[in-house]
């Protein structure tokens, strides 16, 4: 229906953790968590990142999560330790397949790139904080900072990056063909965009994300269970998100591995294209909560700075592009810098460049 009012109280969704531990009743506020997916093609490119993330303070970091692929736990065990070993705040690494239902195997033509993207919605099973931060090998921090940069502090939401849909049209609508929403009014559609890692993310938000495609791809027998499972205490309006209602969910706990199938499986193929955060925000726009966990960057200047904070600037994406300056970017006011891969620029030279304008204090 066209004109149907959707809501998180008036949809039901089943809000599913791993083997039935409830970290809502433990949840952390007030600290952040970092979420790395990494393979072994990424290790080396991921020693910059490393050594950047040596400025955070422990006081804003809960804990670094890094996944891996289950055939590489053993072969990166030690190194990621290694990597560790200067950060002040715990890291933690674990095979990916933690994050699946029990009986679930990937195939051998599933894209790795896509697993990747999805861990960074199926971490949010394991997180104990209100939000968290999203990494790739690939970003570099440019200066430590506290929460107040990220995070509202009187409305508890966090800045992301707008990026138009038109930059990555077709991720948009593969999106909106799995998720099965196509009634967006085509007058806020356009202003419906977010932007790449590194990204902050609502736990809440992602475990919406989660619960709506196990809501359409799981057998009928278990998605009618939903109904009445998931409650949140509203008080009027704005919702009461976050740590108010990370208190007053039920969670149910089932078995459910075909949503992974139709979701990671068929990723890429027969129009099955999408990343993690065209998913999150088309899903928090659906149940109208995106605007009470997010405001835009442009629009949020913390009581401590006289500026917008940015999440990142100067990035680099490929080999075409300006090369990336390291002392531009230390003084940009950017949170991080992202240079992909695929600008070909060698490690040792993006080493050299970070340590050189201060922003890699290892030696």
């Amino acid at each position: 229906v066209q004109n149907e009012k959707r809501s998180i109280v008036s949809t039901p969704i089943v809000l599913q953790n791993k083997k039935g531990e409830n970290p809502v009743n433990s949840f952390d506020v007030g600290i952040l968590t970092l979420v790395l997916p990494l393979t072994v093609d990424d290790l080396s490119r991921s020693t910059v990142l490393f050594e950047s993330l040596v400025k955070l303070p422990s006081g804003v970091i809960k804990e670094l999560l890094i996944f891996v692929p289950n055939h590489q736990v053993q072969l990166l065990e030690r190194v990621i330790s290694s990597l560790c070993g200067s950060l002040s705040f715990p890291c933690k690494s674990y095979s990916e397949e933690v994050l699946f239902e029990d009986g679930y195997k990937i195939q051998a033509h599933t894209y790795t790139y896509g697993i990747q993207m999805a861990i960074k919605l199926l971490v949010a099973k394991m997180i104990t904080t209100d939000f968290y931060l999203t990494l790739d090998a690939d970003v570099i921090l440019l200066r430590p900072f506290d929460l107040s940069y990220i995070i509202h502090q009187s409305s508890n939401r966090a800045i992301y990056r707008y990026e138009s849909r038109s930059v990555h049209e077709h991720w948009w609508r593969g999106s909106e063909s799995f998720l099965k929403i196509r009634n967006f009014p085509s007058s806020s559609q356009s202003m419906i965009g977010f932007g790449v890692t590194p990204a902050v993310l609502s736990t809440f938000g992602s475990l919406l994300a989660l619960g709506r495609i196990q809501q359409l791809y799981c057998p009928v027998n278990i998605a009618s269970n939903s109904t009445s499972e998931f409650h949140i205490a509203v008080d009027s309006d704005p919702f009461l998100i976050n740590s108010e209602v990370n208190n007053t969910m039920t969670w149910k706990d089932y078995t459910c591995s075909a949503y992974l199938d139709h979701w990671l499986n068929n990723f890429g193929h027969h129009d099955n294209v999408w990343s993690e955060y065209t998913i999150y925000r088309l899903t928090l726009e659906y149940y109208e909560v995106f605007h009470h966990l997010h405001v835009n960057e442009d629009e949020y200047i913390p009581s401590i700075s006289s500026s917008p904070t940015r999440l990142h600037c100067h990035d680099v994406w490929f080999a075409d592009a300006p090369p990336w300056d390291p002392f531009l970017a230390a003084s940009s006011g950017c949170l991080f810098s992202v240079v992909q891969s695929t600008a070909r620029v060698s490690v040792s030279k993006l080493l050299q460049a970070c340590r050189s304008a201060g922003l890699c204090p290892l030696s």
